[in-house]
Formats: C-alpha cells, sequence, structure tokens
C-alpha cells in the first residue's frame, strides 16, 4: 500500500474510532430540565430553570459502583429583587457518596424601601448607616461539598420500603465585590455578613411512598457564618424543616415545608460595633412557610 493511501486509512480509522466513541457516549448521556417556582411567607417569590448533564463514570459491576455517575448542572434564578446563575459539578464516586464542586453569582436591586435584593454597611462610614447597592456589584459564591447517602429501596424490592437518609457537609467562600475589609452586607435578605469562609450542614431523614403524598422528611441544617476568627462569626445557625412532597402528575411536584430556626427575628442596626450587624442565635422560633412547584422533563 503506498504511503499517501496508508495515512488516509489510518485517518479513516481514527475518525470512525471517534464517532463510535461520541455516539456510544451520547448514548449513555441523560440530560434533563426542571423549572421551579418558589414562594414564601417572608415573603419571598423566585423562579429557577435547571438543566443536568449526567455522564456514566468509574462505573463497576457492583451495588456500589454499577450507577456512578458525573453530573453537570447548571441553574438560573429570578426573583422580584435580584438574579443568579449557578453551574455545579457532582461525582458519585460510589452509591453512598457524593463530592460536589460549584459557584453562583448573583445581582439584587431594589423594588421597594423594604424590599431590596443587596444591602450593605460600609465599614469607612460611621457612624455605620444601611446603604443601597442596587446593580452595583455582584455576589460571588463558591463551594465544595461531600455528602453521605443510603436508601433502603436499594435493599428491598417492596414499594414500600424506601427508608432514606443524608449527610452532606458544606465550606464555601461567599463574598461582594463592592465591599472592603470590615464591611457586612446582606444579598437576598439572608441576614448580614462579610467577605469570608463559612460552613454548611444538612441532616436529612426520610420515607418514600407509592402514593400521592410520596415523601415525608425532616431536615436540620446548620450554618456558622465567617469562620476563622472573623468579627463577623456566628454562633450555631439551626433550621428544622418538617417537608411532604406531592406527586401531582408524572414529572410535576408540589414541595411544602415549614422552617423553624434559632436565627434571630428582629435586626437591629449597630451604629458603632459592625460586628453586632451580624446573624444572632436567639430562641428558636417559627420563620416561614415555604411552597414549591417543580416541573422535570
Amino acid at each position: 500500500m503506498k504511503t499517501g493511501n496508508k495515512t488516509s486509512f489510518r485517518k479513516v480509522i481514527g475518525l470512525t474510532l471517534v464517532l463510535l466513541f461520541t455516539v456510544a457516549l451520547l448514548a449513555a448521556v441523560d440530560l434533563s430540565y426542571d423549572v421551579k417556582l418558589l414562594g414564601s411567607s417572608a415573603p419571598e417569590v423566585k423562579v429557577e430553570a435547571g438543566a443536568v448533564l449526567k455522564l456514566p463514570m468509574l462505573q463497576g459491576e457492583g451495588l456500589l459502583t454499577g450507577g456512578n455517575n458525573l453530573k453537570l448542572k447548571g441553574r438560573v434564578g429570578v426573583s422580584p429583587v435580584s438574579s443568579t446563575l449557578s453551574l455545579e459539578a457532582v461525582l458519585t464516586p460510589i452509591a453512598v457518596a457524593e463530592v460536589s464542586l460549584g459557584g453562583t453569582v448573583g445581582i439584587g436591586w431594589d423594588l421597594t424601601d423594604s424590599l431590596k435584593g443587596l444591602n450593605f454597611i460600609a465599614v469607612s462610614n460611621t457612624p455605620y448607616e444601611i446603604e443601597s447597592e442596587s446593580v452595583q456589584g455582584v455576589y460571588l459564591k463558591g463551594k465544595t461539598g461531600v455528602a453521605l447517602q443510603f436508601d433502603t429501596a436499594a435493599l428491598f424490592s417492596s414499594k414500600w420500603a424506601s427508608v432514606f437518609a443524608r449527610v452532606y457537609q458544606e465550606v464555601n467562600f461567599q463574598s461582594y465585590t463592592n465591599a472592603e475589609e470590615g464591611s457586612a452586607w446582606n444579598f437576598e435578605m439572608g441576614g448580614y455578613r462579610g467577605n469570608g469562609f463559612s460552613y454548611h450542614a444538612e441532616y436529612v431523614v426520610g420515607y418514600n411512598m407509592p402514593i400521592f403524598l410520596d415523601k415525608v422528611a425532616l431536615m436540620v441544617e446548620t450554618d456558622i457564618n465567617n469562620i476563622f476568627k472573623d468579627p463577623m462569626q456566628t454562633d450555631v445557625l439551626v433550621t428544622l424543616s418538617p417537608i411532604l412532597n406531592f406527586r401531582v402528575l408524572d414529572g410535576l411536584n408540589i414541595t411544602a415545608l415549614a422552617q423553624f430556626t434559632n436565627k434571630a427575628k428582629e435586626f437591629v442596626l449597630s451604629g458603632t460595633d459592625m460586628s453586632e450587624n451580624r446573624i444572632h442565635a436567639g430562641p428558636f422560633r417559627f420563620s416561614k412557610a415555604v411552597a414549591m412547584v417543580t416541573y422535570n422533563f
């Protein structure tokens, strides 16, 4: 075979192998979408749209590795006072564990004097006062987390034998681009914090059922904002949420939950001590009722 023909033949073989690999990969890829409407008694309203690309990865033949995958997630959210964009990668190295890495960018604006997407307390202005930061800076969040999870449905064939539990631990870095060192900011009315690292954890236990009310669960969340000896460091903040999920139609779910927390309800601005403007822990109380309508397709 002549040299030119050998080169062309190798190119054809190479392109054929690439095409076969691409077809096999696309056949295994699972792409899904969802649209979510969230409302609460806070009050708050937010519309989100997301996409999840699921790729098989590190798969084996056993019970713990047969479904291993990598999920690439994207989500856009819009509320009357803010807009966010989130990207996240979630690796399942074994069935009972997940490792995640992600980030969020957001902007906030004023709707009314009391409904603002982003407020700011500048350390350089004394006495301290709340300033509006309507579409002036960008909220940034980067996070990494690890989850352990288990569902008895993997062991039993009965549709009534699905008891699940999940533990999630996260360290994140949140910042506001216009905030100078020692200043405080409040994005989406979530409470004042400074630029820096925070800790977040979730503990969930629940039961899945093959009926209209297909899930009942209890979630406990713990947070410590601005860890590492920051003046804005909070005590351990706890949120307790009983959760009900209703499967209305195939792909259409309504989730309802009530939140109880030890976060102090009232915020009183301190004009002289910035650390007093952090989220304070107080008596355990009812925080808000939340409802979510989600359509997956």
